[in-house]
């Protein structure tokens, strides 16, 4: 690096996720190239992270969708600590931060939507709006917009306008890691294990999941043992959902799992379910894969092309869960294909989704 930038990144979550820890592998991998990285979020368990991670942070948020006062607050904060790179995630802090970047003459300012907006769980009218607002800032302010994938910046030129000469594709990366050896002490059974790990909200699809354990229950020759790991606003629902179905002996929530634990959650399992309605890559899918787990996978076109086209995992449709629940069986009764896709899951880790290629590919962004 020819001389220490000054980034600035804004997000509007602080709690733990798959955004957020994308965030923390930037924020650490650029202290260790030499840059200077501030980091405005609101209060979270992130907060402590960031600066642990050689960040300066400041807890600061957009109240509203277009907040006059947090941008004023970005500008003048913007030209007291002299940005060069603005890097701004999630819709929200996307048009304030945009805004307030090209008001104070940013140098390089980075649109930042991990999940496509076309495939957001809301009403009709509102995606319109935030498409529709979100096509004339980034077009109008921003220099660069991140797609995760190849079949997201296909997303966010025909589906949300944006202007495909603005658009850099570069995948999330993970810290490789070998599986844990508490398997047991988690599934507390030697039955096959079959999980999920995420939020537990609308876009990340555990009721489809939860809806295709009773298929396979009654259709399997075989006892299984599901977990549900994470935590969110559906949690309350999706266990009465749980109850009214009659499957309670079958399920374990494990609740919120944190990040250093989430290497043993994952090892626990011997099928990794991931049935997202919305997504903009998958951390969680990726972790899995790099762990070796055979995985079933919503058909999302980002998902297909992360599971190199469905050749490193099986594909359901996509909220069908009876389909899921037929994938989930064909998987339980085949332990060749399970080893098969294991191992070309972790294959595809370690040569696309690196944590180092990560750092490298937004390093020389920066340097643009």
């Amino acid at each position: 690096m020819s001389k220490r930038k000054r980034i600035l990144y804004l997000s509007n979550s602080a709690a733990l996720g798959g955004m957020e820890i994308h965030l923390l592998n930037l924020v650490e991998g650029m202290v260790k190239k030499g840059y200077e990285i501030f980091v405005i979020c609101p209060w979270g368990e992130m907060v402590e992270r960031y600066f642990d991670a050689g960040a300066n942070v400041r807890v600061d948020y957009p109240r509203i969708d277009l907040d006059p006062f947090y941008i004023f607050r970005l500008i003048k904060f913007i030209r007291q600590n002299r940005i060069e790179v603005l890097h701004a995630h999630q819709l929200k802090t996307v048009i304030n931060g945009l805004i307030a970047g090209k008001v104070a003459n940013v140098p390089l300012k980075i649109a930042h939507i991990h999940t496509p907006l076309s495939q957001w769980q809301i009403s009709p009218l509102k995606k319109r709006i935030d498409i529709f607002v979100n096509r004339i800032v980034t077009n109008l302010c921003a220099d660069k917009a991140i797609a995760l994938t190849e079949a997201t910046k296909k997303e966010r030129v025909e589906g949300e306008g944006i202007a495909p000469e603005k658009i850099v594709v570069i995948p999330n990366g993970i810290k490789l890691k070998a599986q844990s050896s508490k398997r047991k002490a988690i599934a507390q059974t030697s039955k096959l294990t079959v999980g999920t790990l995420g939020r537990l909200t609308i876009e990340k699809g555990t009721r489809v999941f939860v809806e295709a354990i009773p298929h396979v229950i009654t259709s399997s020759p075989h006892h299984l043992n599901f977990i549900i790991a994470g935590d969110g606003e559906l949690r309350g629902e999706l266990e009465t959902q749980v109850k009214k179905l009659g499957i309670g002996d079958s399920i374990t929530f494990l609740g919120f799992v944190p990040e250093e634990k989430k290497l043993d959650v994952l090892s626990s399992f011997d099928i990794f379910v991931f049935p997202s309605l919305a997504e903009g890559f998958g951390i969680a899918l990726i972790e899995a894969m790099a762990l070796g787990l055979p995985c079933v996978v919503s058909d999302l076109p980002v998902l297909r092309e992360v599971t190199d086209g469905g050749r490193c995992a099986i594909l359901f449709e996509t909220a069908n869960a009876q389909d899921l629940a037929e994938k989930i069986i064909q998987l339980s009764e085949d332990t060749n294909l399970r080893q098969q896709l294991g191992q070309k899951a972790r294959r595809r880790v370690e040569e696309n989704y690196s944590l180092e290629r990560f750092i490298e590919n937004y390093d020389h962004l920066y340097q643009q």
